[in-house]
């Protein structure tokens, strides 16, 4: 007894007994899968008579066994078959597909209501209330219902009478999974989103995504004429913005230009000093113009679009879908939002349109084209020498008559005079800085007045770089950001003025060219850096 009281007080300071134990496992020797017999040494572990874990190799002639299993091949996964495929008519989207769900059965009694529902129409009848998340025709009473096909008759009808949301959802339903006639469930999708997006401004982030997919399923395009305005918000944020571009495939050319000019470029010409409104309208005509001739040239825009992207989603995300109508969509396309390549040529196109429209209005300045192929340039230019024809004399202000040299018949006599002066002219210079030495010839006063005006004394004119410094001085805070190539102080400067780093950084060259005739910035990977003949000159810019 004493004995076995001595071994619980000495229990008590047996830590290990208190450590909770940590989970036994066996551990395997790695080895490859193969198709042959793979044979696997164990190893094993068991507790001793000390209660401690011990490892037993399984290849020990003590405890050698026979285990052996065989691994088979890892099955490949093999795609499923899509249950349609084509190629969009959109020169934007190169190739769509479709894929059949067979996971999901929700709703199905939702159609089997609506088929029975799709031909009744209502009487005239006051709103009753209705809120639902999901609605649906099993959560309508009499009177709810009654009030729902009167809705949906004046919307058939082309009237959009003042509606609770739950109901439009309703209907919006009934459109994606019910209606047989496709085009005119899509005519009708379109007229609540323009009728209703104002009240309801939910339906747009929801109408642009159902609409895009209820269109690549039914192999259809959205009319922009039957989307009104909301047009805008579909290719502003839509997932696939570049469905809604061109519907229309007589003017699929001219819209494809109006879209590139609004998002797919980093130059707005119309903030460009020269678009006043005397040359607005050449500038309206010609460089969208331009843009036009470019990608009709190059197969309406497929020969010239890059940077491909790849659009993989369910169908109908967030809307009632019943079973027979749940897809999954996968879409190859060309992205005009995220594609560098194509900003960078459509921004270059529109530069180099500009710099032939300068030209003809007698503007010497001209805009910074980095990289512009040379087919892009033929069909620019080929365009403007068709259109502008003869370069057109600038207006001349009215303080440039003052200097205007007036018009008279030549005459010897007037010659004469006009040397006789200018002798006595010298004569005067001479006594005047000659000190009373004599100067036989005109060559040497010449000299003499070069000395005395280098000395700088009196008159010293301003030199270039101090020229340069005096017309940039408002811009100096960017130049800095040049100097030092810092690409994120060059966004904040550009962001404070409300302007773009490429317009800010091309009227400063503009300037430059006009003093130095030679531009002081270029462009980086993507940050403008002073040119290294000029930095020296510009670093001190700005201190006095």
């Amino acid at each position: 007894m004493q004995n076995n009281e001595k071994s619980k007080f000495d229990d008590f300071w047996d830590i290990e007994k208190l450590v909770p134990q940590k989970k036994k496992t066996q551990s395997f020797s790695s080895h490859t899968y193969d198709t042959s017999p793979v044979e696997v040494i164990v190893t094993a572990k068991e507790h001793s008579s000390y209660d401690k874990l011990t490892e037993i190799d399984m290849r020990s002639s003590e405890n050698s066994s026979d285990i052996k299993f065989t691994v088979l091949p890892k099955k490949e996964n093999t795609s499923p078959e899509p249950y349609d495929e084509y190629s969009h008519e959109n020169p934007f989207i190169k190739n769509v597909k479709i894929y059949k769900r067979n996971d999901f059965n929700y709703y199905a009694a939702f159609l089997d209501d609506g088929l029975k529902y799709l031909t009744l129409e209502g009487e005239e009848c006051e709103e009753p209330p209705f809120f639902s998340y999901v609605p649906q025709y099993s959560q309508l009473d009499a009177k709810q219902r009654s009030w729902y096909f009167y809705m949906r008759t004046l919307l058939r009808q082309g009237n959009a009478p003042s509606v609770s949301y739950s109901y439009i959802l309703i209907y919006i339903f009934e459109l994606i999974n019910v209606e047989p006639n496709k085009q005119s469930a899509l005519d009708q999708l379109s007229f609540i989103w323009k009728s209703y997006r104002d009240k309801y401004p939910k339906l747009d982030p929801l109408l642009c995504e159902w609409i895009t997919d209820f269109c690549l399923i039914n192999r259809m395009e959205p009319d922009s004429s039957q989307l009104g305005n909301a047009v805008s918000c579909a290719r502003e944020r839509g997932s696939l913005k570049e469905l809604f571009i061109c519907p229309d495939a007589n003017r699929s050319v001219n819209e494809i230009a109006q879209v590139l000019l609004d998002l797919c470029s980093n130059y707005d010409w119309k903030n460009s000093k020269f678009a006043t409104a005397e040359n607005l309208p050449l500038y309206e005509k010609h460089i969208i113009g331009a843009l036009r001739r470019v990608l009709s040239s190059f197969g309406g825009g497929r020969e010239l679009f890059s940077g491909e992207a790849v659009l993989e989603r369910d169908a109908f995300a967030g809307a009632l879908c019943v079973p027979h109508n749940k897809y999954r969509i996968k879409v190859s396309y060309y992205s005009i939002a995220r594609s560098h390549e194509m900003r960078f040529l459509i921004t270059d196109a529109i530069k180099y349109a500009e710099n032939k429209i300068r030209a003809y209005i007698g503007v010497k300045s001209r805009l910074t084209v980095y990289s512009l192929p040379t087919q892009v340039r033929g069909c620019i230019d080929e365009y403007m020498d068709m259109n502008l024809k003869g370069p057109r004399a600038p207006k001349q202000n009215e303080y440039d008559k003052l200097y205007d040299v007036p018009k008279r018949e030549f005459s010897i006599e007037n010659a004469k005079k006009i040397e006789e002066n200018s002798w006595e002219t010298t004569q005067i210079l001479i006594e005047a800085f000659g000190e009373n030495e004599e100067f036989e010839t005109p060559l040497e006063l010449s000299r003499v007045k070069e000395e005395e005006t280098s000395s700088g004394e009196d008159m010293a004119l301003p030199t270039e770089e101090e020229a340069l410094s005096e017309a940039l001085r408002d811009y100096i805070d960017f130049i800095k950001t040049a100097i030092d190539g810092d690409k994120k102080k060059q966004a904040e400067v550009a962001s404070s003025r409300g302007r773009m780093i490429d317009s800010l950084a091309d009227e400063i060259n503009e300037i430059a060219a006009e003093v130095l005739g030679d531009i002081i910035l270029e462009n980086n990977s993507d940050v403008y850096t002073v040119i290294e003949e000029y930095a020296e000159v510009l670093k001190n810019a700005g201190k006095q």
